[in-house]
């Protein structure tokens, strides 16, 4: 009985087993997207005191630095030189103590900025962590107008050693968990009148090793967590006015500032954050650079601890090739030529957030490009001769997939409120790099208003308004998601009007003559033409130049709101047509009359059949140069009046995935397991009820 004991154990023991490893096997697929959802990366945002974020939702963040506290000079804070208070108006006031009341403060010492303001927002951080309560949030002390005394701070020990302890003060004060260092900047650059000094490399590594030693010990006081991190250039002149790799092994992180590459203090535009380096760039500037190399430049840092910074505001120019009447030099693409900020300012002054570019794009003139070398956009009004460079969230998700790819610790975002009201771009780096999982909207759809001009770069799902005399014809081309980078379109008046055998015009017609980077090009989506309808005249259609059977075809075609709408596979010569005779033989099997009572919903086969394949014969005619019928093509989005949404390409991980292969994998095997612990308990069950009756015969 003992042994039969031991092998009824060894059983049900072998059953668990099993069942647990399936079951954990099984969950163990599904914890990769929990791991991706939940994510080790870091995304910290600066939240600006001067223009502090509304409705943040802190579960999309890791870390927020407050911006910025000052440090006290003989009695003194702020900057006499400060650019944003204008000429006349008090830039430097008595300091205070962390309570807003004026005091005796030594050098060195960290004090309110804006005491009134910070009193009122600081303690919002309190709020938020409420919402997250992993949030971390620090103090970040500098900054481009509040560096002006930093080098004196970090200059003898005395001076260090109150800044530290002022930290310490300050994190307490306001329950925040570490410091930020934003230094701009040691040795060299910055502000004009800044104080600095060669000892600057070495002062500030001992400056961040005075506040690291003070922070250990109220980490043992406190019994909590404090931050050391610092935010520095992108450039190799700072890499070699600081001890990077020394400074690496105090701090927890650098947040490396990657933008401002190029801004209105220059002539010629550009990029604000170029991901990558642009050849045409070099061949018009004589030099380029791309933010994917700043790992390079701090290549004395582990990867780990480098935050890729990514700006949510822009540049803007004015001025723009003014000796042409501000008309694009489109071979210049990106690098136009216009006034200096200092001689005229841009939008908001040359410096514009997201959220004003945003509400800008497709409106008044501004026409959206992206630079698919540097893998960023730009607007260009040429009514206005305006240039902005900005980031989107098509650009942003490949510096996601960039961060990713480096293995760097995360993103630094400057500022949060320069987003748009949804936070698009704030979704776009916590759902990529796995923090949120709550995604983006994609971008707006880019509009274009082209005139009868020669060839223009053209952007995948965007659509093009025909212009003449700058006034809209009502003919509009949806341009296909897939359409590849680098194409461009040309638009004249059509040709081939003298073969219109028993057809007559009644709205306009176009030759679109299309470039692509490299041959030949077939759409899987189509191309959706859009023409103006003619409310006085019977049995139009869109009509297509088939140049194989040098003939006219009438395309499938669909009426809704004024509007005549079909989809060809190839762009060609399009036009608005109309039978001369009321009826037409050809047309008596085909109902294909798209007239505003059938309005294309007919059921017959061909009738306003938007989504349908149409003739295959039909698709057959068009030949390589896709000059004909389009009756093959896939019309998609018309029945619903829809416009396809736009291709970003951006790979943002951390997607929940559907029910493919893998989770039906999953799924049967966990059927197939308790099929099995079904059966084996069942068998077992039943081998010891007939053990026990052998026992009772035996005993009987």
């Amino acid at each position: 009985m003992l042994l039969k004991k031991r092998k009824s154990i060894v059983l049900v023991s072998s059953f668990l087993m099993l069942f647990c490893l399936v079951f954990m096997s099984f969950f163990a697929v599904n914890s990769k997207v929990v791991q991706a959802e939940q994510g080790g990366n870091i995304v910290l945002g600066y939240y600006s005191s001067w223009n502090p974020p509304q409705n943040l939702d802190a579960n999309k963040l890791t870390h927020i630095n407050y911006a910025f506290a000052d440090v006290c000079w003989e009695g003194m804070h702020g900057n006499p030189d400060n650019e944003e208070i204008p000429e006349g108006e008090v830039k430097t006031w008595p300091c205070r103590d962390l309570q807003g009341n004026e005091a005796d403060i030594e050098n060195g010492s960290i004090v309110l900025y804006d005491y009134e303001t910070d009193l009122v927002e600081l303690p919002k951080l309190k709020a938020l962590k409420k919402q997250n309560e992993n949030l971390k949030t620090l103090i970040s002390i500098g900054g481009w107008t509040l560096s002006n005394n930093l080098s004196l701070v970090a200059s003898t020990e005395e001076t260090r050693e109150n800044f530290a302890e002022s930290a310490v003060e300050f994190v307490r004060e306001f329950k925040l968990d570490g410091l930020d260092l934003d230094w701009e900047y040691p040795v060299a650059g910055g502000m004009p009148n800044n104080e600095r000094d060669p000892s600057d490399k070495e002062n500030h590594t001992l400056l961040l090793q005075e506040v690291r030693d003070a922070f250990d010990e109220a980490e043992q006081e406190d019994n909590k967590e404090y931050l050391v991190t610092i935010a520095g250039s992108a450039t190799w002149a700072y890499a070699d006015n600081n001890e990077l790799g020394a400074i690496s092994e105090i701090v927890d992180y650098m947040a490396i500032m990657a933008y401002d590459i190029n801004g209105t203090w220059s002539e010629i535009t550009g990029h604000n954050a170029p991901l990558y380096y642009s050849q045409l760039e070099a061949d018009v500037r004589g030099w380029s650079f791309g933010v994917d190399s700043t790992p390079n430049v701090y290549s004395a840092v582990p990867k780990d601890k480098l935050l890729l910074g990514l700006p949510f505001y822009g540049h803007s120019w004015a001025g723009c090739n003014a000796d042409n009447d501000g008309k694009m030099v489109v071979e210049n693409g990106a690098y136009q030529t216009c006034a200096p900020g200092w001689q005229q300012p841009g939008v908001e002054g040359g410096t514009v957030n997201y959220n004003v570019v945003k509400s800008l794009i497709n409106q008044d003139g501004y026409n959206y490009f992206f630079d698919n070398e540097a893998k960023v956009p730009y607007l260009y009004n040429e009514q206005k001769g305006e240039f902005i460079s900005y980031d989107n969230v098509e650009s942003l998700g490949y510096k996601v997939n960039f961060i990713e790819e480096q293995g760097l610790g995360g993103a630094m975002i400057w500022d949060l409120a320069g987003d748009d009201q949804e936070y698009n771009l704030l979704k776009t780096v916590s759902h990529g790099l796995g923090v949120s999982s709550e995604a983006p909207e994609p971008d707006p759809i880019p509009e274009l208003e082209v005139e009868i001009t020669d060839a223009i770069p053209v952007l995948p799902g965007g659509i093009i308004h025909v212009l003449e005399d700058g006034k809209k014809t009502g003919v509009q081309v949806q341009l296909p998601t897939d359409l590849p980078e680098g194409t461009k379109l040309s638009i004249k008046h059509a040709e081939n009007l003298d073969k219109l055998s028993g057809l007559k015009q009644t709205g306009p017609a176009y030759t679109f003559a299309i470039e692509y980077p490299e041959g030949n090009f077939i759409s899987e989506e189509g191309f959706q033409l859009t023409f103006p309808f003619n409310d006085e005249q019977e049995n139009q259609s869109i009509y297509s130049f088939n140049s194989v059977e040098d003939e006219w075809e009438k395309n499938n075609s669909k009426i809704e709101n004024n509007q005549i709408r079909t989809t060809v596979d190839s762009l060609a010569t399009h036009g608005l047509f109309a039978m001369e005779d009321e009826e037409d033989p050809k047309d008596d099997n085909n109902d294909e009359d798209n007239n505003k009572e059938d309005d294309g919903n007919g059921k017959d086969k061909d009738d306003g059949d938007v989504g349908g394949a149409g003739n295959p014969a039909d698709k057959d005619k068009q030949g390589d140069d896709g000059g004909g019928g389009s009756n093959g093509g896939t019309v998609k989005g018309s029945d619903d009046n829809k416009t396809p949404q736009p291709n970003t390409n951006n790979k943002i991980k951390g997607t929940t995935l559907p029910d493919t292969a893998t989770n039906l994998y999953n799924y049967l095997t966990i059927g197939i397991s308790i099929i099995l612990i079904g059966s084996g308990i069942l068998f077992f069950l039943r081998k010891r009820k007939l053990a026990m009756n052998l026992s009772k015969k035996g005993n009987s």
